[in-house]
C-alpha cells in the first residue's frame, strides 16, 4: 500500500482553512455592525427606554466587543499565515487563538444575558467543538505530518527550493501557488456560506 504524501494541505486541513477564513468573514462583518450600533447609538432614547444603568452597560459590554474583534482579525490572520505556511506552530497557535475567542464570545454572551432576557448562551456546542479540535490535532497523522516547517526558513535561490531548520525541502514556487489557489478557492466558499446563512436568517 502506498504511503500518503502529507506535503500538501488536504483532507479535513480544508475544512480548518475554510474555517479560519469563514471567522475572520464573521469578526470583521461582526465588527463593523457593532461599531455602527455603538456609534449610532441614541444614549439619550435608550436611557429613557432602560434606565441609566442599562445604557451604560450596553455600552461597556459593545465596547469589549470591539477591542475582541480589533485583536481577533489580525490574529486569525497570522494565524492563516501560519496555516498556508505549514508552520510547526500552527496547532498551538490555533487552540490559543480559537481558546481566546471562544472565551471572549462567552464573556460578551454572559454579559448580554443580564441585560437581555432573549439572549443566546450556546457554550455547550462551542466547548464541544474546541474538545474535537484538541483531540484531531493531537492525534491527526497529516497534521504531524504537514505542519513541519519552523520560522527560520532560507530559501536557494538558484534552484528555487525552500529549506526549514530540519532539512526538508519544498519548491517554493509551487508553494505559493497552492496557497495562493487554495486561499482563492475557500475564501469563495467562505464568503458564499456566510452570506447565505446570513440571507436565510433574515428571512
Amino acid at each position: 500500500m502506498a504511503e500518503k504524501n502529507y506535503e500538501r494541505i488536504g483532507g479535513f486541513l480544508y475544512f480548518i482553512g475554510f474555517t479560519i477564513i469563514l471567522e475572520i468573514i464573521y469578526s470583521s462583518s461582526l465588527l463593523y455592525r457593532q461599531t455602527k450600533e455603538y456609534v449610532g447609538l441614541d444614549i439619550q432614547k435608550s436611557r429613557i427606554d432602560h434606565g441609566e444603568l442599562h445604557t451604560e452597560f450596553l455600552l461597556k459590554i459593545l465596547q469589549f466587543d470591539i477591542i475582541a474583534g480589533l485583536l481577533m482579525i489580525p490574529a486569525l490572520c497570522f494565524l492563516l499565515s501560519f496555516f498556508l505556511d505549514k508552520r510547526k506552530l500552527f496547532p498551538v497557535a490555533f487552540l490559543i487563538i480559537y481558546g481566546l475567542f471562544l472565551l471572549s464570545t462567552f464573556i460578551s454572551g454572559h454579559f448580554y444575558s443580564l441585560i437581555e432576557e432573549n439572549a443566546n448562551r450556546s457554550y455547550f456546542s462551542g466547548i464541544f467543538i474546541y474538545t474535537f479540535f484538541v483531540l484531531y490535532f493531537l492525534n491527526s497523522e497529516r497534521v504531524k505530518k504537514t505542519f513541519i516547517y519552523s520560522k527560520n526558513k532560507t530559501i536557494n535561490l538558484y534552484t528555487n527550493e525552500e529549506k526549514g531548520r530540519d532539512g526538508i525541502g519544498v519548491d517554493y514556487s509551487a508553494h505559493k501557488r497552492e496557497s495562493r489557489n487554495l486561499v482563492i478557492l475557500l475564501s469563495v466558499i467562505a464568503f458564499v456560506t456566510y452570506y447565505s446563512l446570513d440571507f436565510f436568517m433574515d428571512l
